[in-house]
């Protein structure tokens, strides 16, 4: 009910049909996230630790909702400070 009356009909609505095609056991694709060191070294300028969703936010509140944990994709680069 929270989630209903704060987002737009039409994000709540998908939501309810991922939220019921997860139920009925699709596979869906996989939330993407890309962190802050990504972000940076392609010219940002956000805190190296912080991840944002690129895509999938619909996907992840069905989870949620299920009361199950999705397989999500991030995008990272490695810390080349500990290289021997």
């Amino acid at each position: 009910k929270n989630i209903k009356d704060k987002i737009k009909h039409n994000r709540f609505d998908d939501i309810k049909k991922y939220q019921l095609l997860l139920t009925k056991g699709a596979q869906l694709p996989p939330p993407l996230y890309i962190s802050g060191r990504c972000i940076n070294y392609i010219g940002g300028n956000v805190d190296d630790n912080l991840l944002f969703i690129l895509d999938g936010a619909r996907r992840i509140t069905a989870h949620i909702l299920n009361k199950c944990n999705p397989k999500i994709l991030i995008l990272d680069l490695k810390d080349n400070a500990n290289k021997n």
